[in-house]
């Protein structure tokens, strides 16, 4: 792993912690899947205070740390959405993010 942060990458992800991980997640039936050390994906409703408002509009990166990863709605999730993608109410979100991110969206926005 080392050789590939020397080449310049920000993160490398070791296939057995991956699956570990996810096999953990599912065992606990939590909503949040943790990546690597550090690094969380998770699903939130769009919280009413970001309603209305687009991807880049909502500063969510600038503000926590997470980025938007997927929105959607009844299971119909569409990756990498476009930064002036509205959020609408009724929507998830799927965001990717340190720990720390995680815990500073929930805190800022709480959850729907």
């Amino acid at each position: 792993m080392e050789k590939m942060h020397a080449a310049g990458a920000d993160f490398v992800l070791s296939y057995a912690t991956m699956g570990e991980n996810v096999l953990l997640s599912n065992l606990e039936l939590s909503d949040t899947v943790v990546v690597d050390e550090g690094l969380d994906v998770f699903k939130v409703k769009v919280p009413n205070n970001l309603v209305g408002k687009s991807i880049s509009g909502s500063s969510i990166k600038r503000l926590t740390g997470c980025s938007v990863i997927s929105v959607g709605k009844n299971g119909a999730l569409k990756t990498n959405p476009e930064p002036a993608t509205p959020l609408s109410l009724g929507e998830e979100m799927v965001l990717i993010g340190s720990m720390e991110s995680e815990r500073e969206f929930l805190k800022r926005y709480g959850t729907a």
